[in-house]
Formats: C-alpha cells, structure tokens, sequence
C-alpha cells in the first residue's frame, strides 16, 4: 500500500505545475497577440509583466513551501 504524498511533496508538485501554466499562457498569448511585430515598447513592457508574475508565483510557492515543510518537521 503506497503512502499518499506528504503536505511538501504536495505543494511542491501544484507550484511547478503553476509555473508551467504561467509559461505557457505567456508563450501562448505572445504569439496570439503577435507581440514579435509589435512596437518595440510593447514587448518590453510584456516582458516585464510575464518575468512579474513569474516572480510573484515563485515567491508565493516558496514561502508556501518553506511554512509545510515546518509544520512537517514539527509534527
């Protein structure tokens, strides 16, 4: 009988899974919006916003992360 994935384990796999969505909801709206024959600003600023809401999602799993793994430890 398999053990079911601890607290860590769990969050750690939906916090990849979150960033492979984000990627590829960015990658998929820059070539529906065809941002490579936009201006040159443009590009900049989706750049800006993609490598935003990427470190917004890395900081948020991490912290998650980091609190289940010490109330694994504790228990």
């Amino acid at each position: 009988m398999k053990r079911p994935p601890s607290d860590p384990r769990r969050l750690f796999l939906r916090f990849m899974a979150s960033i492979v969505v984000l990627h590829t909801a960015a990658i998929a709206g820059f070539y529906a919006l065809d941002i490579s024959a936009a201006a040159e600003r443009h590009q900049k600023l989706y750049a800006w916003g993609w490598m935003g809401l990427t470190v917004a999602v890395v900081l948020v799993g991490l912290q998650r992360l980091k609190r289940a793994r010490r109330r694994d430890r504790s228990r």
